[in-house]
């Protein structure tokens, strides 16, 4: 089962210090993680998608959505990707194709609400640049009898990329989140976040939204 509060949620551990809108009530966060290696405009190819339900700012549990044929009935995929063979509506793969990141969340979030059902309130996207650089501050892991420090494709799932190939990402999760619980450790994947927040890696919206996974308690209980 993959996901969800993977991974770059993930990242982001229980502290009972934050408080706001995104922290207050049942609220459904979308969670994705862009490959900035396919060429587009924007941000890049949408991989991978997480919902995360959280219930006044504590983490209680997630779904995956893959984004494998999701599509928007009423806007157009780009000339450029038609022209490569994909078909006339948006595929949620694509949603962040051009550079504008605010329309490019707003994609995601009305193709995964028309093909799932659901309400979206907040959407943060997160780079592999940036998920690698926040698992390296996690420091190594140990799965099975591998021990390695995970980067962004052990999340995406793309072993020929520098992945770990029949490594299960979410016992990969479990185990940065317990080596997160090292305050210190903690506030290294904190700052990197903030780093990568700043260099436009990590975008979102509503502009708590990234706060609020900060900040965000409860993964431990993740199963």
């Amino acid at each position: 089962m993959g996901l969800l509060v993977n991974y770059a949620g993930i990242l982001f551990f229980d502290t009972d210090n934050y408080h706001g809108d995104m922290a207050e009530g049942d609220k459904d966060v979308l969670l994705c993680i862009i490959d900035e290696s396919e060429p587009r405009l924007g941000m890049g190819a949408c991989d991978m998608v997480f919902i995360i339900h959280l219930e006044n700012g504590t983490f209680k549990n997630y779904s995956p959505v893959y984004p494998s044929g999701m599509v928007d009935p009423n806007k157009q995929e780009p000339i450029e990707a038609q022209n490569k063979g994909a078909g006339s509506s948006l595929l949620l793969h694509d949603a962040f194709w051009y550079d504008d990141d605010q329309s490019s969340m707003g994609n995601a979030k009305e193709i995964v609400e028309y093909n799932c059902n659901v309400s979206i309130d907040g959407v943060i996207a997160i780079n592999a640049e940036a998920l690698s650089a926040i698992l390296k501050e996690a420091g190594p892991v140990t799965v099975g009898n591998k021990t390695f420090t995970p980067n962004s494709f052990d999340i995406i799932g793309d072993p020929y990329s520098g992945g770990n190939a029949n490594v299960s990402m979410m016992d990969i999760v479990r185990e940065v989140i317990n080596n997160a619980k090292d305050p210190s450790v903690k506030s290294a994947m904190v700052q990197e976040a903030f780093s990568q927040y700043s260099q436009g890696n990590i975008v979102m919206t509503p502009k708590g939204a990234f706060t609020t996974f900060l900040y965000m308690r409860g993964l431990e209980t993740m199963n």
